[in-house]
């Protein structure tokens, strides 16, 4: 948990060096973004484990895939939120609230809905690896036929080298 505060502490400058400090700056910003996943979040990637985990478990799999059809649907309007939230409003936090530079406004302001956009699929991204995780985690017989199918791809693959 303390590893990549460390390494980004210790590359920073590397980084700065390399990027510019307003390239960087930008960069910080989006992962700034990023942290606002455990904000947007609102707690459903772990309610998702937890529930999907107990219905699996139990072998209700009509509840299970009610469960899951609604909480993807779920993130998938929050997703929409988000990036239509950051699409509308990146004029008024690149003029506003984050003051700019003059000749870095316009980057900007190209750069925010993207950033809106990244936090979007990283907000997918948590509710689908969510449900995944739910079924990995508390099914052994789950995780012996991932690790069987995924070992079958990985030979098929290296076969057809």
């Amino acid at each position: 948990m303390l590893v990549p505060p460390a390494f980004m502490l210790i590359l920073s400058p590397l980084y700065i060096a390399h990027m510019g400090s307003e390239t960087f700056g930008f960069w910080m910003l989006f992962y700034t973004f990023i942290g606002l996943l455990g904000v947007v979040n609102f707690g459903l990637s772990d309610t998702t484990v937890k529930f999907v985990a107990a219905k699996h478990q139990k072998a209700d799999a009509h509840s299970t895939q009610l469960f899951v059809k609604t909480i993807l649907t779920a993130f998938l309007v929050l997703s929409c939120i988000v990036a239509t939230g950051f699409f509308f409003a990146s004029d008024l936090l690149v003029r506003k609230v984050f003051h700019f530079e003059r000749e870095f406004v316009e980057m900007a302001g190209q750069l925010m809905p993207l950033g809106g956009m990244w936090v979007a699929l990283k907000l997918l991204e948590t509710g689908m690896s969510a449900v995944v995780k739910a079924v990995q985690l508390f099914e052994k017989a789950g995780k012996i036929s991932l690790s069987a199918n995924l070992s079958t791809l990985v030979f098929a693959l290296v076969s057809q080298w």
